[in-house]
């Protein structure tokens, strides 16, 4: 074991430093975090029907924001575009959810 870690080159170390803090910054820095990302695994591991991709957990933005309904292919969802070599789209289409705040009878208006 030890000579196959002395193998690894400084560029591959730097490289698995960044994808390591990547998922740290997504799936593990907080208990939030940690919880959401485990009850999505077990919803996934029960509802085979709706789990993720790979490319979903692995890839920004990452499992948690990425719901499987969409679409199974990468080419659909616009972050993966250039991860596949395909240019960016001129047209694309944004979802806004708009809430109206909540008014209690007590507040001054």
């Amino acid at each position: 074991v030890p000579s196959i870690v002395r193998s690894v080159g400084p560029e591959q170390v730097l490289t698995m430093r960044q994808q390591t803090q990547i998922y740290w910054d997504r799936y593990f820095s907080s208990v939030e975090k940690i919880i959401l990302t485990t009850l999505e695994i077990i919803k996934e591991r029960v509802e085979l029907h709706n789990a993720k991709k790979m490319f979903a957990w692995n890839h920004p933005p990452g499992g948690l924001l990425i719901h499987p309904s969409f679409s199974y292919h990468r080419a659909a969802f616009p972050f993966f575009a250039l991860h596949e070599g395909a240019p960016p789209s001129e047209k694309f289409t944004a979802v806004i959810l708009a809430r109206t705040p909540i008014i209690s009878i007590s507040a001054p208006s």
